[in-house]
């Protein structure tokens, strides 16, 4: 079975970093292809509640993409490309706070 679609409604809107105003998307479910001349089918894991009742199929994101519009976050290998260098550990962050001010 492969996955035909994701389905979508939209869930409001945000600005982005470059100051573009784009809609916030939520995925609800997916659209599978059974093969064999079989018809698609629609599994639904959620529904927009108060919502007008639409919902868009949309070409489906690979996992690093979808988990990186979900958490609103980048991956780690867009991380590394961006910066050059991996992620600090936690400890790492921790240290940063070790210092002379009070509060």
């Amino acid at each position: 079975m492969a996955k035909l679609y994701d389905v979508i409604s939209p869930a409001g809107s945000y600005t982005d970093k470059n100051g573009q105003e784009k809609t916030r998307w939520i995925k609800h479910g997916v659209v599978i292809d059974k093969g064999a001349g079989k018809p698609p089918s629609l599994k639904m894991d959620s529904y927009a509640v108060g919502g007008d009742g639409w919902y868009t199929l949309a070409e489906p994101r690979q996992p690093h993409e979808e988990a990186a519009a979900v958490s609103g976050r980048m991956s780690r290998a867009d991380y590394m490309r961006q910066t050059g260098g991996e992620p600090k550990q936690v400890a790492e962050v921790v240290d940063d706070f070790n210092d002379d001010i009070p509060y």
